[in-house]
């Protein structure tokens, strides 16, 4: 995700550090590992695009 992230920063935007980055990482796991555990699989589709603008928000 940091290259990801590096790439997009060189357009516009706040550079990745590393504890944002950790941080965005470990909220997307903890969502898929919640919709796992609860048989919510189908969730996960509709969660993407909010996770999404929630990590590249967090370096605009």
């Amino acid at each position: 995700m940091m290259q990801f992230l590096e790439v997009a920063q060189a357009s516009s935007g706040r550079a990745p550090d590393e504890l944002r980055v950790f941080a965005l990482i470990k909220g997307c796991e903890a969502v898929g590992t919640r919709a796992i555990r609860r048989k919510e699989h189908a969730s996960l589709l509709q969660a993407a695009p909010a996770m999404a603008r929630l990590i590249l928000d967090a370096f605009r």
